[in-house]
């Protein structure tokens, strides 16, 4: 059994099978919007690694006092090439060492050592007989000019603290900056929207002008010049709407940028926001102001 497209499409449209999905509408308020932004939006993601960072390096400065256990075995074998005389053989060293130390470095500069070694060192000189030579003790070096004290062993600590600090606030700039630009944005598509709805009411007027030209050319009160005005301004009208639409396009693309969305394609659903309330009165201090942003302010 066979179908022909026409009778294909007929059956999906019977049996209720969408051909294309619509895009969805989303309304959103500006709580909303700033909550998506906090958890999605791409550069507070990345920025947030960096106080991480910035507390690895602490404990990377941290580190570099702590003491290391070190064991360590070798084996060799040397043979003097030369001139011999048989039956005699060339002389011929074997050797094993192996030793364990504790190493450390103190905040003060003083570095110390404490383990024990072994040698065992054979050959033909001795006929191969084991011949041990070990050590144990306890080795301190204190400089006294550079690298003595405090300070010059804790500037790795305290530059990691410091960066530790800008990265926390670079963070905290990150996530001041996305909000405010939301806020930002948010306003700027109401106020798109609201553009779009008077060009969209100016057109209509200049619509209605026009028929009213029309009828009024018809009775011969107006020329023909005077309907062509009124058609020209709906065209101009149209072409308002035209840019006002493309506005509210662009700003929903910035706030979705913003929020983390990626449906940025021209069949995606618009993206609606709810009205803000009117701005409440705001009395600045200055001096306050000024205080506050020295002591709060990331840069």
């Amino acid at each position: 059994m066979s179908f022909s497209r026409s009778a294909f499409f007929f059956i999906l449209l019977a049996g209720g099978v969408p051909l294309f999905c619509a895009a969805q509408d989303t309304t959103l308020s500006l709580d909303e919007a700033i909550q998506l932004a906090l958890e999605n939006n791409q550069n507070v993601k990345v920025s947030a690694y960096t106080p991480q960072i910035g507390r690895a390096g602490v404990l990377a400065a941290y580190g570099s006092f702590d003491p290391a256990l070190t064991y360590t075995r070798s084996e060799g074998e040397t043979e003097e090439p030369g001139s011999f005389v048989a039956p005699q053989t060339r002389p011929l060293t074997r050797s094993d060492n192996s030793s364990l130390t504790l190493d450390g470095l103190t905040p003060w500069g003083l570095s110390y050592s404490i383990g024990a070694s072994e040698q065992n060192q054979r050959g033909t000189f001795n006929g191969f007989t084991d011949s041990y030579n070990t050590f144990a003790g306890i080795s301190i070096t204190q400089p006294l000019l550079r690298g003595f004290g405090f300070g010059a062993n804790l500037a790795g600590l305290r530059v990691a603290r410091a960066n530790r600090g800008i990265s926390e606030w670079q963070h905290r700039q990150t996530v001041i900056d996305t909000v405010t630009n939301v806020i930002y944005v948010f306003n700027n598509l109401q106020q798109a929207h609201d553009n779009l709805r008077i060009a969209r009411l100016s057109r209509d007027l200049a619509a209605q002008l026009l028929g009213e030209n029309q009828k009024r050319r018809k009775v011969g009160s107006i020329s023909d010049a005077d309907v062509t005005q009124a058609e020209a301004r709906v065209a101009n009208r149209e072409e308002a709407i035209i840019s006002a639409e493309r506005a509210v396009r662009d700003t929903e693309n910035q706030l979705r940028q913003l929020i983390g969305r990626d449906d940025f394609t021209t069949t995606a659903g618009n993206l609606n926001i709810t009205e803000l309330p009117p701005a409440a009165t705001l009395s600045v201090d200055a001096a306050a102001g000024y205080r506050t942003a020295l002591d709060i302010r990331p840069d």
